[in-house]
C-alpha cells in the first residue's frame, strides 16, 4: 500500500491516486483507492 501515481492532462488538469487499504467484493480481492486532484471543465454546457 501506499503507492501513488500522478497523472497530468495537457490543459492543467492535476489526479493522485493512491492505494490505501485492501478489500474484497463479491468474493474477490480489490483495491481501496484515494483519489484527488482538480479537474478543469472547459465547456460547462457538456458534461
Amino acid at each position: 500500500m501506499g503507492d501513488i501515481r500522478t497523472s497530468r492532462s495537457i490543459i492543467g488538469g492535476e489526479f493522485r491516486a493512491e492505494a490505501i487499504g485492501e478489500t474484497e467484493v463479491a468474493g474477490r480481492k480489490a483495491v481501496l483507492p484515494r483519489i484527488t486532484g482538480l479537474g478543469i471543465r472547459l465547456r460547462p454546457d457538456r458534461a
